[in-house]
């Protein structure tokens, strides 16, 4: 087995640790709704799952911005809490609590810049995947300081699909100017892998708490944290 030349990252929860999203939801929502501040908290982690399910959903014809999904999975969680507001002020909660995000976003410690410089080393090329839109992703790479390490950056709203759509893989891979065969997708989401999988392309996934999947991808190579990555992609085809 050839050892692939072409590396491409999902981003959140895989390099980027997003576990102070919904904490800085709460906060949005506590100062802007001063009778949900027993249940911000909640509301944070509520809204988190429900982006994430909407957007799984929203494939082929049925794709939104994801912005739109996330104000859109606001307006419902606080509606539920039994407070109505408009998709406007729903779009401003979500911006606000990005940008609170920002300030603290972190690298997983295993996804150290001294790790990702080693793999940049290794690989003809280091790409991203992520759900997401320009505007959000842009100031997110520039505060991490790793925007320069990546070749090619593909984010959900310049493709018009969401992962695992082979859509946005076959269109990384494209503009990555890679081979499918030479090509390992690494992601925490096992579901993600799943799409990768299905246009040809090696997947690993990382596993940090070690928990048993429910399912797994043919051939599908496991790690712990990043850390474990260069020696696995050197002793790939031994």
């Amino acid at each position: 087995m050839v050892r692939p030349t072409h590396v491409f990252f999902d981003l959140g929860d895989t390099l980027v640790d997003l576990r102070s999203l919904a904490p800085a939801m709460a906060n949005a929502i506590r100062l802007r709704i001063p009778d949900l501040e027993e249940t911000a908290e909640n509301l944070g982690w509520a809204w988190v799952a429900s982006t994430a399910e909407e957007t799984a959903k929203a494939q082929g014809a049925d794709y939104q911005p994801g912005l739109k999904i996330a104000a859109r999975s606001l307006q419902q969680a606080v509606m539920k809490a039994g407070v109505l507001i408009s998709e406007s002020a729903s779009l401003d909660f979500v911006r606000e609590a990005w940008r609170e995000y920002l300030v603290k976003a972190e690298l997983y410690e295993d996804a150290s810049l001294d790790v990702l410089q080693s793999l940049r080393g290794m690989m003809k090329t280091m790409a991203i995947v992520t759900d997401s839109d320009t505007s959000m992703v842009e100031p997110l790479l520039r505060r991490l300081r790793i925007k320069e390490l990546f070749d090619t950056i593909v984010v959900s709203d310049s493709v018009g699909a969401y992962k695992p759509s082979p859509k946005i893989f076959l269109a990384a891979i494209a503009r990555a100017g890679g081979k499918p065969e030479l090509s390992v997708f690494v992601s925490d989401s096992i579901v993600d892998l799943q799409g990768a999988f299905s246009v040809g392309m090696e997947v690993v996934w990382i596993n940090r708490r070690g928990i048993v999947p429910k399912t797994d991808v043919q051939g599908m190579r496991t790690i712990r944290g990043l850390r474990d990555l260069p020696p696995l992609l050197r002793a790939w085809g031994r």
